[in-house]
């Protein structure tokens, strides 16, 4: 699959699974990425971004709607990097089958500057 992939807890916010592909930007595996827990999002992102999306995943995980999607943008920083990059992200309940309750979000994400035609804008 194309981009990042990630699988956070909605219990404890922390991270149980992200790819090499999203590990290698951040500098970090993924068994450290998971023992961070919800540090992840305070280090990694600004604060205020990531206020906006967490609540988000709250609302998500309170209404357990199968189908609702949140597309969002967001500023990530890597580890020793000098600036924060734009990427676009796309989250979602993550259901077991034949789970009725998730409390899982599987968030497919990548970098703005690497989608082509479709992030050029008329002036």
């Amino acid at each position: 699959m194309p981009g990042n992939v990630l699988v956070t807890n909605l219990n404890n916010f922390a991270t149980e699974y992200m790819n090499s592909s999203g590990c290698n930007i951040l500098m970090y595996s993924a068994e450290e990425l998971a023992q961070l827990g919800p540090e992840y999002f305070q280090r990694f992102f600004i604060k205020e971004e990531m206020k906006e999306f967490t609540g988000r995943y709250i609302d998500m995980h309170q209404k357990q709607d199968s189908t609702a999607i949140y597309n969002f943008a967001h500023r990530v920083k890597s580890l020793n990097a000098p600036f924060y990059k734009w990427y676009f992200a796309s989250a979602k309940l993550l259901y077991e089958p034949g789970q009725e309750v998730s409390n899982k979000m599987i968030v497919i994400v990548n970098e703005v500057n690497t989608l082509g035609a479709v992030a050029k804008k008329n002036k």
